[in-house]
């Protein structure tokens, strides 16, 4: 959006005269001057339309909040560039149509409202199109968009998923009305999200909390059918449920007298519901159109008003600081499995800008991690729980060879998440593969059978393989598998096969982060240390 959208011509209002006026009661003369078209412009609008203008050249902005059943009154504006949705009920109004009105109708009785920088209008033009989009939404069925979104392929897996017997051939519409059918008979799909996905109640509580079925900047990297009823706007990253499973959400929260805002207090980090008052948006608003703010402040307070509210906490740099720590130290753990904390403290003070002791990262560390033992901490090590008792055995075996360490805050996280195998061209062969084969155990059946393999595969194959101290330990590992029964059909020959591509492409915890192939480079050029600028050896950090 800049400001060429909106009618400043005499073409322009002419255009728009003839488009509002249904009735085609008016004569709009070609000589009449912009004033008189604006004037006429004006008279076609109602009691509601005005108040709503004025009311907004009283505060002085161009922003105002109106809640739906007003705004459906508003027959002739919402038609227009003048008038632009940016939240559930918050609005935008231009402030040029806004000085024109104060000019020509009401003689300059209130003050001229600032014109809006490119920065502003171009976040107002990308948020008031994710708007457009959030509202579409509002109107959809899950049948609807079952039907939109999946193939009969799709849809045949879910009636799986869900147990539905299909004994006589149907049409496409009725299995996804089936489906529908079975999702909102009860609370049972949504109980198992919650219990299988414990992040997803994140999700549904910000969209109860702001009574909408959708959200704005949520991202599902890897979506299965296991959720099929979250659909996404990857483009406006936008994640929405059809409106009856939003309202069956909000009947299940009300079933349960579950709060919102405990779930969100208790689950998010230094989460704060505390919204502005009026005096303080209005400070901030009228701080932002009279360009006091920084762009990276414009570009957070814009994007906050597709809200009703505004938190306390807009521009709080420690919520994002905190956010990036939780992340640091998560990494740290899908990056090692275990590490020193004199690592731990020296990637600290690399990537963030106040160093902190070793006692203070481990208050941090039991701050985010409430499972992680006090004895490993204690013994001077940060180690995933899954790996307590084998940590010492292990950190033994290769006691003598380097860390890998990430050059920046950026690439720790980004490739060592839990879910960063994903996007390792090298490696999808063999997770496809895995996931292929996996055979349920059968006191899980029941649940969401592609959500049960992704957490195999993240919570016990990859794990197992990165904690094998030798290649020659993948056989056994493979036969134990087999044994548990996890791969009753897949050949020991191809499990093999992709169990070695794993081990020689993931980072490994008994290779301190190192690849396979990376610490081979290490071991033929170790003697020449301008070659090894991401590696660093744990006697130099001995007292």
């Amino acid at each position: 959006m800049n400001e060429s959208n909106h009618f400043k011509s005499k073409s322009d209002l002419q255009n728009l005269i003839k488009q509002l006026d249904i009735k085609k009661s008016l004569h709009v003369s070609e000589s009449l001057s912009y004033k008189d078209l604006f004037k006429l412009l004006i008279g076609l609008l109602n009691k509601h339309e005005i108040k709503m203008i004025e009311q907004a050249l009283l505060t002085n902005l161009p922003f105002i909040f109106i809640e739906r059943p007003i705004f459906q009154k508003l027959i002739h504006l919402h038609d227009t560039d003048y008038f632009i949705p940016l939240g559930k009920n918050r609005y935008f109004i231009s402030p040029y149509f806004l000085n024109d009105y104060n000019h020509f109708i009401l003689n300059h009785k209130f003050h001229k409202i600032p014109d809006l920088n490119n920065n502003i209008y171009k976040n107002i033009g990308y948020y008031a199109l994710a708007e457009s989009h959030r509202r579409k939404y509002e109107a959809v069925t899950l049948s609807d968009c079952l039907n939109q979104h999946f193939s009969n392929k799709e849809l045949f897996f879910i009636t799986k998923i869900l147990k539905i017997e299909i004994t006589n051939p149907i049409s496409r519409k009725e299995n996804c009305q089936l489906i529908a059918q079975e999702v909102l008979k009860d609370f049972y799909i949504l109980e198992k999200l919650f219990e299988m996905i414990p992040s997803i109640k994140i999700l549904f509580s910000l969209m109860v909390l702001e009574d909408r079925n959708s959200y704005l900047g949520a991202t599902e990297e890897n979506q299965s059918l296991a959720t099929f009823m979250i659909f996404k706007n990857t483009m406006y990253e936008i994640m929405y449920l059809p409106k009856d499973v939003f309202l069956h959400l909000k009947n299940y929260f009300n079933s349960k007298n579950m709060n919102p805002v405990t779930i969100l207090e208790s689950t998010l980090h230094n989460y704060s519901a505390k919204f502005m008052s009026v005096e303080e948006e209005t400070k901030l608003l009228k701080a932002l159109i009279r360009n006091e703010l920084n762009e990276s402040d414009e570009d957070k307070l814009i994007e906050a008003l597709n809200n009703d509210h505004l938190y306390n906490d807009l521009f709080n740099s420690e919520n994002e600081s905190e956010d990036h720590k939780f992340q640091f130290y998560d990494a740290l753990l899908q990056l090692y499995g275990f590490v020193p904390l004199k690592i731990v403290k020296l990637l600290y003070d690399k990537y963030f800008d106040n160093p902190k002791s070793i006692l203070e990262i481990k208050k941090e560390i039991k701050l985010f991690f409430k499972d992680i033992e006090d004895e490993s901490l204690a013994e001077g090590y940060f180690v995933k729980p899954i790996l307590q008792d084998a940590y010492s055995m292990l950190s033994e075996i290769y006691h003598n060879i380097p860390y890998y360490l990430p050059e920046t805050l950026n690439e720790l996280i980004d490739f060592n998440s839990k879910s960063s195998y994903i996007n390792q061209f090298e490696i999808q062969d063999s997770i496809n593969f895995f996931k292929r084969h996996i055979q349920i155990p059968s006191e899980l059946e029941k649940n969401p059978t592609p959500l049960i393999k992704l957490l195999i595969i993240e919570e016990l194959i990859i794990p197992c393989i990165k904690t094998l101290p030798f290649e020659n330990d993948i056989q056994d590992t493979v036969k134990d598998w087999k044994t548990q029964g996890l791969f009753k059909k897949a050949s020991l020959q191809n499990l093999n096969k992709h169990a070695l591509n794993l081990y020689r492409n993931l980072r490994l915890w008994t290779l301190r982060g190192h690849t396979i192939s990376e610490y081979e480079r290490f071991r033929q050029t170790h003697s020449n240390p301008d070659k090894t600028t991401k590696i660093i050896e744990i006697d130099s950090f001995k007292k």
